[in-house]
C-alpha cells in the first residue's frame, strides 16, 4: 500500500497486499484489525473503516469520510496460514483533488 489519497465525500476500497511478507502458498486466515491514527491535519477524526475482507494474500476495506488536510496512518494486522502474525502500514491523505 503506497501513500493513498481520497476526497472527503468519497468511499474508497483500498487493499493491504501482504504478498511480499508471506510464502507464495500461504493465505490470510483471519484479520485481527484495521486501524487508523490521525497524524496531521487536526480537527475531528471522522474517517470510517467498513467492510473488511480478506482474500488470498490481501486485506481490503472501505474508507470513507475524513476532512480535507487530514493525514492518517493505517495499520492492518492479520494471521496467515503459516501462523505468522503480520502487520502492514500505509498512509491516507484526505484532500480535494
Amino acid at each position: 500500500m503506497a501513500d493513498l489519497a481520497k476526497q472527503p465525500s468519497e468511499v474508497r476500497l483500498f487493499a493491504f497486499n501482504f504478498s511480499g511478507k508471506m510464502d507464495g502458498s500461504a493465505t490470510i486466515v483471519s484479520v485481527t484489525s484495521v486501524t487508523k491514527l490521525l497524524v496531521s491535519g487536526g480537527g475531528v477524526d471522522s474517517l470510517t473503516i467498513d467492510d473488511i475482507t480478506a482474500s488470498g494474500q490481501r486485506v481490503a476495506a472501505l474508507f470513507g469520510g475524513g476532512s480535507t488536510g487530514q493525514r492518517y496512518k493505517l495499520t492492518c494486522l492479520c494471521v496467515d496460514s503459516d501462523d505468522q502474525v503480520l502487520e502492514f502500514d500505509g498512509h491516507l491523505r484526505v484532500k480535494e483533488l
